[in-house]
C-alpha cells in the first residue's frame, strides 16, 4: 500500500474509532442524570485546561507568566544581604585603551585598597587592549603585588550567528593574576534569572560567583539567583572613596568587587524592581545566593497537579454556590502557597497554572453561552426541557411526574400565523396549560411540546387532573380576530427512575402516541429492561469479546476410575463481560447460532483449547474434548477448520474428541455423517454428548461414527437409585463395552456415585465435585503436581 493511501487509510479508523467513542460517551450520559453529566463536563473542561497548561509550559511559552511570578516573590520577602561583599564603582573609561591616566588612578586606588586589608578583590573589568606602556605597568604592578587575593574576570559572550568568545585582560596587564569566568544571558525580558557553577570547556577556571562567594563548585551547573537580597544594604563605594582616606572597617576581611557603573548600556543590567544598575549587582546576587542557599525552582508538573487535585475537587460540588466558594479557595490557597514557598526559598512555576485557570474559565464561559441558548426559549423565554433534566437531583426525579403536554397541529398554526406571532401565539399557549396553576413551572420541548412535573399521585387521580387541564384548553384562544382551537394530549412517566433524561424521553414518547380520539393520556409502562437494551447490540458485543479475549476456554479434567488420574479434559466456553461479568453460557451460544457468529466461535475453542493443552505435552498427554454445534457439523467448511488448526498447532488427532451437541438441531443428518466421517478419517474422535436424553440415543449413534459415549446428569445423578435409574446407567455402561467405544459419565458429585460407576465397568468420569471446570493455568499446576482423584480429596 502506498504512503498516502496507508495514512487516509489509519486516518479514517482514527475518526471511525473517535465517532465510536464520542456515540459511546453521549450514549453514557444520557443514561446519567443531568447533575452528574454537568459535574463530568466541568471535570472534562478541568483536565484539557491542565493538559493544555502542561504541554504550553513544556513548550516554554509560558516563561513570562513564571517571571512575573518570581519578581512577585522578591517583592513578598526581603532578605539582608552578608555584608560581607562591597562593590566599587568605577568610571566607565577606565577600560578604554585612550585613557591611561584612568588605569594610572585605578592602580593607585588598588594600593590604597590593599593597604586596608580586604579578603579578597574582583577587578569585574576586561582590559583587552593596552594604553601606555607606563600606564599599563603601573596596573600590572598593582595587581601584582596581591598576589592570589586579587581575581580577574574572563567573560564569555555568546553572539547571535553561535559563536562564542572568550574576553579578558591583555596579559602585559593581567601578569599571573587568577582569573574567573562569567557569563550573564540576559531574556527577553531583560532579566538573568540563572547563574554558574561552571562553564563548559573551561571548568578549571572558577566562575565569579563562586570565587566571590568562597563556595565549592560541587552541584548543578546552573543555579537560580535570589534577588530576595536588598541592594541597598550591599556597601557602596566610589573609586575616588578608595583614594582618599577609607575607613578599614569597611573593606577589612570582605571581597571587594571593582565594576563600572552607569556605563555602556552592556555594562548594566535589570534586576527585579530596578533598572541599569551595574551589571556586577547580578554577580554579587549570586554570590550572594551560593552563601545563603540555592532556591529550589519546582517543576512545572508539581503546581499544576496541586491546582488540577484543587479544581476538579471545587468542580465536583453539587451546588453552584459552593463551586465558586471552591474556587475562591483554590485561588486564596495558591495565593498562600506561594507565599509559603517564598520563605521557604522555593521559587514557583506558575505559567501552566495561571493558563490553566484561564483556558478553564475560557471553556466554562464559552460552555455555558453556547448552552443558554439550549436552556431557554428565544421566542417565549421559557426554560427549555435541557433545563428541566439540569434543575432535577436523582432523589427529586424518583419521587416526581414528568408530563409532556403534545399540543396538535402546532406547526399547521405556525405555518399559517406571520413569524411576527408566533411568540404571542406560543404564549397564550403556555398560559392556558398554566390556567389550572398559575405558579406551575413550564418547559418549552419544541415544536409543541411542552414539559412539567407534579408530586407522584395515584394513576386515577392524575388522569382527572389531566383531563381537567385539557378540558380547561378547549376554549379557543383569540389571536387578533382569529379564534385558534387547542387539542392538548398528555404523555406521562411517573415511574421511579432517577435519571431526568430517561424521564423526559420517555414521557415525550408517550405524547407522541396519544391521540385526542381514545388516548388522550397515555402512561409510560416499563416493560423494557437493561436486559432488552443489552440484548439489541448482542452481535456486536459477542464480535467485541471475541476479539478482546473475553470469550475464552476452562478445562473440566476427567478422571480415570481405574487409577484416579486426570487423563483428559473437556474444553468449555465462558465469556467474562467487564461490564456484566460472566454471561450465562447456554443463552449466549444460542445467540451465537441466531447471530451467525457461532463457526468463529467454534474456531476460537478449538485454536485456544489445542495450543494451550499442547503445552502440557512435556508433562502429560492429555485427551482433549471439545463440543461442536449441530449447526457447525452440517457445514463442510468445518472439515478445513479442523484439519487447518491441527497442523497449525501440532496437535495429534487421536488425542482430540469432538463432542455431538443438540442432535434435534441437525436438519441434514446425512450431510452431517458426511462431515463427520471425514473428520474421523484424520484419526480425529467424536462424541456423542448428553446420551440418553432427548435424541441423543440409539438412532444418533447408529447414524453418526461415535468413539465415546457421555452419559448424561440427569442419569449420573439417579446412579445411586435402586429402581430404574441405577440400571439405566448400568445397561449404557455395558454398551459401550459390548460397542468398544468410551463411556464418560458427566456430574459426578459424591463418592457413592464415583465408586457404583467403577463398579459398573465406566472407564471415565467427571464433575464438579472432584474437579470443577479450571483456568488453564490451575490445570497445569494440577496435572504438573501429578495429582490424583485420591489427592484432590485430601
Amino acid at each position: 500500500m502506498m504512503p498516502g493511501a496507508l495514512i487516509r487509510t489509519r486516518a479514517k479508523r482514527w475518526r471511525r474509532l473517535w465517532t465510536l467513542r464520542q456515540r459511546l460517551r453521549v450514549r453514557r450520559e444520557r443514561s446519567m442524570p443531568q447533575q452528574q453529566v454537568v459535574a463530568r463536563v466541568r471535570l472534562r473542561h478541568v483536565l484539557t485546561a491542565c493538559a493544555t497548561g502542561l504541554l504550553l509550559g513544556t513548550a516554554t511559552l509560558l516563561e513570562p507568566i513564571d517571571q512575573i511570578t518570581w519578581v512577585t516573590q522578591t517583592h513578598l520577602v526581603r532578605k539582608a544581604p552578608s555584608g560581607t561583599i562591597v562593590f566599587v564603582a568605577l568610571d566607565p573609561d577606565v577600560a578604554s585603551p585612550n585613557s591611561p591616566d584612568a588605569r594610572r588612578r585605578l592602580a593607585q586606588a588598588l594600593d590604597q585598597l590593599r593597604a586596608a586589608g580586604p579578603r579578597l578583590v574582583a577587578l569585574d573589568v576586561v582590559f583587552e587592549a593596552p594604553t601606555t606602556p607606563d600606564a599599563d605597568a603601573a596596573l600590572r604592578r598593582a595587581i601584582a603585588r596581591y598576589g592570589d587575593r586579587i581575581v580577574l574576570v574572563q567573560r564569555r559572550v555568546d553572539h547571535v550567528n553561535g559563536q562564542r568568545v572568550y574576553r579578558s585582560t591583555h596579559p602585559d596587564i593581567r601578569g599571573t593574576a587568577p582569573q574567573a569566568l562569567n557569563f550573564r544571558y540576559v531574556n527577553y525580558l531583560n532579566l538573568t534569572w540563572d547563574s554558574y557553577r561552571r562553564l563548559d570547556q573551561r571548568a578549571e577556571l572558577p566562575t565569579l560567583p563562586v570565587a566571590l562567594a568562597g563556595e565549592p563548585t560541587s552541584g548543578p551547573e546552573r543555579f537560580a539567583i535570589d534577588y530576595r537580597y536588598d541592594t541597598d544594604e550591599i556597601a557602596y563605594l566610589r573609586k575616588s572613596e578608595l583614594l582618599e582616606q577609607i575607613q578599614p572597617a569597611t573593606v577589612k576581611g570582605k571581597v571587594v568587587v571593582l565594576g563600572i557603573d552607569n556605563g555602556p548600556v552592556r555594562e548594566l543590567a535589570n534586576i527585579p524592581g530596578r533598572i541599569n544598575v551595574p551589571a556586577s549587582y547580578v554577580t554579587i546576587l549570586a554570590a550572594e545566593t551560593l552563601r545563603g542557599g540555592v532556591p529550589w525552582v519546582t517543576p512545572q508538573w508539581l503546581p499544576l497537579t496541586l491546582f488540577l487535585a484543587a479544581l476538579a475537587a471545587a468542580s465536583l460540588l453539587r451546588r453552584a454556590l459552593w463551586r465558586w466558594a471552591g474556587y475562591g479557595v483554590a485561588v486564596l490557597a495558591g495565593g498562600l502557597a506561594v507565599y509559603v514557598a517564598t520563605v521557604f526559598n522555593i521559587m514557583v512555576t506558575s505559567g501552566p497554572v495561571v493558563m490553566a485557570a484561564l483556558i478553564y474559565a475560557g471553556l466554562r464561559i464559552w460552555w455555558r453561552a453556547r448552552n443558554r441558548g439550549v436552556m431557554f426559549d428565544d421566542r417565549t423565554g421559557l426554560p427549555t426541557t435541557r433545563a428541566l433534566e439540569r434543575e432535577f437531583s436523582p432523589q427529586e426525579t424518583q419521587t416526581a411526574s414528568f408530563i409532556v403536554a403534545r399540543v396538535h397541529n402546532f406547526d399547521d398554526v405556525l405555518s399559517t400565523l406571520p413569524e411576527s406571532r408566533h411568540a404571542e401565539y406560543i404564549k397564550l399557549l403556555s398560559d392556558r396549560l398554566r390556567i389550572a396553576d398559575e405558579n406551575r413551572q413550564l418547559y418549552s420541548g419544541g415544536n409543541g411540546f411542552f414539559a412539567w412535573t407534579m408530586p407522584v399521585m395515584g394513576r386515577e387521580r392524575l388522569s382527572d387532573h389531566l383531563l381537567g387541564t385539557r378540558l380547561l384548553c378547549y376554549e379557543p384562544v383569540q389571536l387578533g380576530d382569529t379564534a385558534i382551537d387547542i387539542n392538548v394530549t398528555f404523555g406521562v412517566d411517573a415511574s421511579a427512575d432517577n435519571s431526568p433524561g430517561r424521564k423526559l424521553a420517555s414521557a415525550r414518547n408517550a405524547a407522541q402516541r396519544s391521540n385526542e380520539a381514545d388516548r388522550p393520556i397515555v402512561f409510560v409502562e416499563h416493560s423494557a429492561d437493561e436486559e432488552h437494551l443489552w440484548n439489541l447490540s448482542i452481535q456486536h458485543k459477542i464480535d467485541a469479546a471475541i476479539a478482546g479475549g473475553h470469550i475464552y476456554p476452562v478445562f473440566q479434567p476427567q478422571f480415570c476410575t481405574a487409577t484416579g488420574a486426570v487423563v483428559g479434559v473437556e474444553a468449555l466456553v465462558r465469556w467474562n463481560d467487564p461490564a456484566r461479568g460472566i454471561v450465562p453460557t447456554d443463552w449466549f451460544i444460542d445467540q451465537c447460532e441466531k447471530a451467525g457468529r457461532i463457526d468463529r466461535l467454534t474456531r476460537l475453542m478449538l485454536h485456544e483449547s489445542m495450543r494451550l493443552v499442547q503445552q502440557l505435552d512435556g508433562e502429560q498427554s492429555l485427551r482433549l474434548s471439545v463440543n461442536i454445534s449441530a449447526l457447525s457439523v452440517q457445514d463442510m467448511r468445518l472439515c478445513d477448520m479442523v484439519r487447518g488448526l491441527l497442523e497449525l498447532t501440532g496437535f495429534h488427532p487421536a488425542r482430540l474428541t469432538l463432542e455431538l451437541t443438540e442432535t434435534w438441531h441437525i436438519a441434514r443428518p446425512e450431510r452431517a455423517a458426511a462431515v463427520m466421517e471425514a473428520i474421523a478419517a484424520m484419526g480425529v474422535r467424536w462424541a456423542l454428548d448428553d446420551f440418553g436424553v432427548k435424541t441423543a440415543t440409539y438412532d444418533a449413534l447408529m447414524l453418526y461414527p461415535i468413539d465415546e459415549l457421555k452419559i448424561d446428569r440427569s442419569l449420573t445423578g439417579k446412579v445411586l437409585d435402586l429402581r430404574k435409574g441405577r440400571r439405566i446407567v448400568r445397561h449404557i455402561c455395558r454398551l459401550g463395552a459390548d460397542l468398544e467405544i468410551d463411556v464418560v459419565a458427566e456430574g459426578v458429585e459424591s463418592e457413592a456415585e464415583f465408586e457404583t460407576l467403577r463398579a459398573f465397568g465406566c472407564p471415565l468420569v467427571q464433575g464438579f465435585v472432584l474437579a470443577p471446570p479450571v483456568p488453564f493455568d490451575t490445570l497445569r499446576a494440577m496435572v504438573s503436581s501429578g495429582g490424583t482423584r485420591d489427592e484432590r480429596r485430601m
